[in-house]
């Protein structure tokens, strides 16, 4: 099952809880300026699949087309953790993977985007237990 969370939805739920939260933008990139936000909330059940979402921006805010983004599991978790594919090119601003994981445990994911890179860290977990067990 695919699930995607926006970030803007838990940042709603944060600020009510009375805690802040913002996605970090990037940038501005080296060669060309962009601007790069992470926008999926990294949180996923072991074997299920989310997608990874990057929104990419030129200095005023606009949406950028035809920019390649990169994204990659750490090598430790080779084999127990994939994103496909590992290279979109934007479309509307945005690039889009699946992130899936076959252990729990927290999975480092690099975004690069026009040569700056981010870290993701996400957290995979267990299927909660029926009650009464």
């Amino acid at each position: 099952m695919l699930r995607y969370i926006p970030l803007s939805l838990l940042c709603l739920v944060l600020v009510l809880g009375s805690f802040a939260c913002a996605p970090k933008r990037v940038g501005p990139t080296a060669s060309s300026g962009y601007f790069f936000t992470i926008l999926t909330v990294p949180t996923v059940l072991r074997g299920e699949s989310i997608a990874l979402v990057v929104k990419v921006e030129e200095a005023q805010g606009r949406p950028v087309d035809g920019v390649p983004v990169e994204f990659e599991v750490d090598p430790s978790w080779a084999g127990n953790a994939s994103v496909s594919p590992p290279h979109v090119v934007t479309q509307k601003g945005k690039a889009q993977t699946i992130f899936q994981a076959s252990l729990v445990g927290v999975v480092p994911v690099t975004v690069r985007v026009d040569g700056s890179t981010e870290k993701i860290l996400f957290s995979v977990s267990l299927r909660g237990l029926p009650s009464g067990v």
